[in-house]
């Protein structure tokens, strides 16, 4: 069963006020792709694992694998997973899913 922390990971605020809609969506890609390169290559921590929502996605970073404890990354438009899915949650379901995006990232040449 995951625990997911109440507050969201810092660097992907977004002002909906803001009409430089483009610089908003730039800082939160690099925080993004900043995120994935600090991942564990030996553990899930620091992994980032998606779920499909509505015309998106809901993103979540792994805090700890024990207890398994996620964060919610608001990026773009900040949907958030089903609490019943993420309760149900495994850590041998995260490690399946990490393992299936390196297998698919070998698999077209992406690092």
């Amino acid at each position: 069963m995951a625990r997911v922390l109440t507050t969201p990971v810092p660097g992907f605020e977004v002002n909906w006020q803001a009409k430089d809609w483009k610089q908003q969506l730039d800082r939160q890609q690099a925080a993004m792709t900043a995120l994935e390169a600090k991942a564990d290559a030996k553990s899930c921590v620091g992994h980032v694992i998606s779920f499909g929502v509505a015309d998106g996605g809901a993103h979540y970073l792994v805090v700890k694998e024990k207890p398994l404890t996620l964060q919610h990354i608001p990026y773009c438009d900040a949907y958030r997973a089903d609490p019943i899915l993420l309760r149900g949650l495994r850590l041998a379901d995260v490690q399946d899913m990490i393992g299936r995006e390196r297998k698919l990232a070998a698999l077209f040449g992406r690092q």
